[in-house]
This record gives C-alpha cells, structure tokens and sequence, in this order.
C-alpha cells in the first residue's frame, strides 16, 4: 500500500470528488459508497493483482479490464507503465472513470475508457492480459448465458475471480466448474489470492 499510497489518496478524493456533483447517483450506488466510507476504493485484492502482474510482465504490456466500473484498477495499472483499456456498461460509471482520469493525471499513464457490453465492443481486440473482476450485471450476465465462454477469453493471460464471472457462484464446486470450462479451451489455471485465478493460454493452443 505504502509504494502506491499517494495514487490511493489522489483516487480516494477523485471519486469523492465525483460524488459531489452526482447527488442522486451518491445515493443510489451503495457498492462504492461503502468502499468510499471504509477507504476501500483501492483494495487489496487491487494491489495484489498489480503487484502480480509488475513482477511478471514489462512495461508497455497492454491490460484488458472488462467491468472496470469507476476504472480504478486500469488507473493503477496504468501508474506503472501498463497500457489498459477498461470496459464498462454503465454510462454514469463510464464517465467517472474518465472525471477519475483527468484528476488522477499525471500519476496514470497509457489508459482508455471504452462504454458498451464486453467483448463485442472491442470488436475482437486482443490483449497481452485481461483482468475479469466483478463482474455480474445484467447485461454481461445474458452475454455469458447465450456466448461461449471462449469468445470472452481475449489475452494469452487472464485473471478472473471465479465467484463473480458473470454470476456469483457461492461454492467451490461452482467455481471448480468455471475453472475447467477454461481449461478446456486451452487455459492452465493457477490460484493467484483468494477466488482469484490465474489462466495462460498453453503453447500452440
């Protein structure tokens, strides 16, 4: 936390910030005015996930962030040299991440906020990694109901927190069978923290 403290302060007020203008939204969004009330913008499973990848990828690697809600990961992403894309649904989401952006400058660096259901709008881009957090609204939730799961794996690595891929799944079995569904399409899985893994594409596959 201390190595990224200054851009966890600086986000903290960025999205406070955003709040004041949006009375309306302030009451209705109780996920991030709860991680607002507890200091929680950034968490540790954030942290983790960054961590991770700056130790296994170089600067300049280009990171995917399907639901990236108010992009506070892609923008600590991009602190450190990663290039992102994160993708949101939620237009009021989609344009706090930009406010955020704009605040948070010159902290971040290569980063861009894209509105629409992923993967459809990236229109088959291909990324280095891709970063699968919660992600359950309706949209993408009817998405991974009627696609194949292989048309949402976009990178040669992918994190995804198993609970939260499209629907929660509450018990192990559940997430044990997500976890082959991936591998099954040519993945090897490996458990980074928590319900968090870590899927690389094999060779030649």
């Amino acid at each position: 936390m201390k190595k990224h403290q200054k851009f966890v302060e600086k986000a903290n007020t960025a999205l406070t910030q955003w709040f004041s203008f949006q009375p309306n939204l302030w009451k209705e969004d109780e996920y991030y005015r709860t991680k607002l009330a507890s200091r929680n913008f950034i968490t540790h499973a954030d942290l983790v996930i960054c961590g991770y990848l700056s130790k296994s990828f170089p600067i300049g690697t280009t990171v995917c962030e399907p639901g990236c809600g108010y992009g506070q990961l892609s923008l600590l992403l991009a602190s450190v040299g990663f290039r992102c894309v994160g993708v949101d649904s939620a237009g009021t989401r989609h344009m706090g991440s930009i406010f955020l952006k704009e605040r948070l400058l010159p902290l971040v660096g290569e980063v861009d906020f894209v509105e629409g259901i992923f993967p459809e709008v990236l229109g088959g881009r291909y990324f280095d990694v891709s970063v699968i957090g919660n992600i359950v609204n309706s949209g993408w939730h009817k998405w991974v109901s009627e696609n194949p799961i292989s048309k949402a794996l976009n990178a040669d690595t992918i994190l995804i927190d198993t609970r939260t891929f499209g629907i929660i799944r509450d018990t192990y079995e559940q997430r044990k069978v997500l976890i082959g569904s991936i591998e099954e399409v040519g993945y090897e899985g490996t458990q980074l923290s928590g319900d968090t893994y870590v899927f690389r594409k094999r060779k030649g596959e």
